[in-house]
């Protein structure tokens, strides 16, 4: 990304907003597809996340802009996504305090499909 650096999505700026949201709460699903994006914002479960939940990426898909996807926790990014990679996972078996899972784009065309379980 090259205007937002890593202490405007620590700080929460909150930009923009998603064009298409939908999950399944039941499953833990969730889909999210933005259009000309910019911006960060937290996706899906944040409040929700723990330290016994694993997070899988199913699609991380970038067609447009700068995104970039990424774990926070206790406001440290700890984990970034691969763009255009499918089926990432990562354990948040070694994290503590607040965890969150976040979006940050720049004139982004963008697809996030993932689950936690």
């Amino acid at each position: 990304l090259c205007k937002i650096t890593d202490e405007d999505i620590i700080e929460g700026i909150d930009s923009s907003t998603l064009n298409i949201v939908t999950f399944d709460e039941a499953k833990n699903e969730y889909w999210y597809l933005g259009k000309f994006f910019n911006g960060s914002t937290t996706l899906g479960t944040a409040n929700d996340l723990t330290a016994d939940n694993t997070i899988v990426i199913q699609q991380f898909s970038v067609t447009k802009g700068n995104t970039r996807l990424l774990i926070l926790a206790d406001d440290k990014i700890v984990h970034d996504f691969t763009p255009n990679e499918s089926n990432q996972e990562y354990s948040l078996n070694n994290l503590q305090g607040d965890i969150s899972l976040i979006v940050a784009g720049e004139s982004a065309n963008f697809e996030v499909f993932f689950y936690v379980k």
